[in-house]
């Protein structure tokens, strides 16, 4: 083996044949995936306010990587709570433009609220160090007598490092005297060459 093989065999020994996939965020689920997702929506309000926020996602441009939806509860729990349904729930996207991360929240109803407070934050944490974590963005919201409040926070990443990102949101809703919570919703995406 001449000189020229040497050096050939070395080369090839030396850059791992999956090198270029190391460096590519994983693709977002494809559009259908997300559509048929809201379109499992039981509550036509919060659908059609899930709807609404996703089309103006995309229109922006930007990545939508996934969608959660969860109900408004009353406070307490228990047999109680089930007598008081809210006719009212909160979706979460999280998307991806470039190098920053967005939340997107909305929280809609089938009748008006007085008042809805929503909490939504952005987190960031190391993929090789679950303990390693970072809270970029934590922002409280109100909206008042309406039957749609939709917010949205973003981050911009200054470094280049592979992280895994975190919308966080939640909710605490008044109607009809009634106070009415969500859990905390997480919705995450993978992104390399984006970092705090």
């Amino acid at each position: 083996m001449g000189v020229v093989g040497v050096a050939t065999v070395l080369l090839s020994l030396a850059t791992p044949a999956h090198a270029t996939d190391d460096d590519v965020t994983p693709p977002p689920p494809a559009q259908e995936e997300i559509t048929t997702e809201i379109a499992g929506i039981e509550n036509p309000a919060v659908r059609e306010a899930t709807e609404d926020l996703y089309a103006a996602i995309v229109a922006e441009g930007r990545q939508v990587y996934s969608v959660s939806t969860v109900e408004y509860v009353p406070a307490g729990g228990g047999v109680a709570a089930r007598s008081l349904p809210s006719d009212c729930g909160m979706s979460v996207f999280v998307s991806v433009s470039g190098k920053v991360v967005y939340n997107d929240t909305t929280t809609s109803c089938g009748s008006a609220f007085s008042s809805v407070k929503t909490h939504l934050g952005i987190k960031g944490q190391n993929p090789y160090n679950q303990f390693d974590q970072k809270t970029v963005k934590d922002v409280t919201y109100w909206n008042y007598n309406s039957t749609v409040a939709t917010r949205g926070t973003s981050y911009a990443c200054p470094t280049a490092n592979e992280t895994n990102w975190f919308a966080i949101s939640n909710g605490e809703l008044v109607r009809g005297g009634v106070t009415y919570y969500t859990p905390s919703v997480y919705d995450e995406v993978n992104v390399n060459g984006c970092g705090w």
